[in-house]
């Protein structure tokens, strides 16, 4: 531990002093007078003792023991009693010393409940007597110490806005984390939870979309204080404020709303936002979604950037969100595909069995002709020799019978020629 010097000073070893510088005095002067042989030389010495009491009196009780007990007084300041009462003296010097001191006593007071306040991390009240103080004085401990306040209010709304937004973002990403829904579901989880913890009013939440023929367009699948009607309806890319933000990617603050037909309504009426913010949720230098909050209060710096900051993850969850229905999607229609592949090749097996049955069939069938067309050829065969014979038997009966005929016609013409023979 450092040795204290702010020791208090005794009155009595500067009396002491006195007193022994007094005493030379007068044995000076009896020295002086002694060696004098005349009355004039007495009446000086007595002068001198009478001048050299009076200012032994005037030092020890009108110099010494103020300046003590000043200087005791600044010894109590520098060991930390700032309640210590500055003596007064009706001296042009001392009433100098009076004001100095006591100026010097409020100003370190001033500053050490500052610094204690400052210490205790406690809410320092901005009217404090202490500020107050310390704000009316232009020396450089003041100035030093109206510096480190105002630097001390900087870091603990940093501090806040810091914590502010840590706990913002770990409440989002646990939504966001934890969120297996349908697009519209986790849009209206997320505008919600967001307008309520920006403490806005109103808010909405646009993702992007692509038609029939491919044009991309933003619709509405998200909102907190709306219109439930609103919801799915859609705004082209680079219309409106949304479009515009969607297309430049870039975010739009409105901190003063001069005119507006957006109200926000409650249960005592509607009035018209005072500020409005717009930011787009992209990731990779893609956009996915368009957030619009709407409040009655300005949004702040740190607002505004929590919100950007948070949009990047709203984007990847939107496109990861995205991704999976699409696959879901996918998924489906490839089950249906299967099924239909499936159905066609089970209407194709079943064709083949009856093509396959058919051809055993026909198969069969020509079996059956074949056999029948063989019995019917061994028929035709046998009726085909069978007519051979009877043709043969014919043509051998027609023979004997033409040879018959001969025999006869050549026995007519033997007659003939007998009978012409005879004539």
């Amino acid at each position: 531990m450092q040795k204290q010097y702010a020791n208090r000073f005794s009155v009595r070893g500067l009396t002491d002093f006195s007193a022994i510088v007094f005493g030379l005095s007068i044995v000076l002067c009896y020295a002086f007078t002694n060696n004098s042989q005349t009355i004039k030389d007495e009446i000086l010495f007595g002068l001198l003792l009478v001048i050299a009491l009076i200012a032994y009196l005037i030092i020890v009780y009108g110099l010494i023991n103020p300046m003590i007990k000043i200087a005791n007084v600044m010894a109590d300041i520098i060991d930390g009693d700032y309640q210590a009462k500055v003596p007064f003296y009706n001296n042009r010097l001392f009433i100098r010393f009076h004001f100095l001191i006591s100026l010097l006593r409020d100003n370190l007071q001033a500053a050490y409940a500052l610094v204690e306040a400052m210490a205790q991390k406690a809410q320092i009240d901005p009217h404090a007597s202490y500020l107050l103080f310390l704000r009316s004085q232009s020396n450089p401990l003041a100035d030093a110490l109206r510096r480190l306040y105002e630097k001390d209010i900087e870091f603990a709304a940093r501090e806040r806005e810091r914590l502010w937004e840590t706990q913002g973002v770990a409440k989002f990403v646990e939504i966001l984390r934890t969120s297996n829904q349908s697009i519209e579901e986790l849009s209206n989880a997320i505008i919600t939870n967001l307008v309520r913890y920006l403490q806005a009013q109103q808010g909405a939440i646009y993702v992007v979309a692509t038609d029939e023929a491919g044009v991309d367009f933003l619709r509405l699948t998200g909102l907190y204080a709306h219109d439930r009607e609103l919801l799915g309806t859609t705004c082209a890319i680079g219309e409106g404020l949304v479009g515009q933000c969607f297309e430049s990617q870039k975010t739009i603050l409105i901190n003063e709303i001069a005119e507006t037909k957006l109200l926000i309504r409650s249960g005592l009426g509607e009035a018209p936002p005072r500020a409005l913010l717009i930011v787009p949720a992209i990731i990779n230098n893609d956009a996915f979604a368009v957030i619009e909050i709407a409040s009655f209060s300005p949004f702040q710096p740190y607002q505004v950037a929590f919100v950007e900051r948070l949009a990047e993850s709203i984007a990847a969850t939107i496109a990861n969100s995205i991704a999976a229905m699409r696959n879901r999607k996918l998924v489906e229609e490839l089950n249906t595909q299967t099924e239909q592949m499936r159905a066609q090749e089970e209407l194709m097996r079943q064709t083949i069995e009856q093509a396959f049955q058919t051809q055993a069939e026909l198969e069969q069938k020509i079996a059956e002709i074949n056999r029948i067309k063989e019995e019917e050829r061994k028929r035709i065969e046998v009726f085909r020799q069978t007519q051979q014979k009877i043709l043969q038997r014919l043509l051998e009966k027609h023979k004997q019978q033409l040879a018959q005929k001969d025999a006869e016609i050549a026995a007519l013409k033997k007659q003939i020629e007998q009978y012409k023979a005879g004539v």
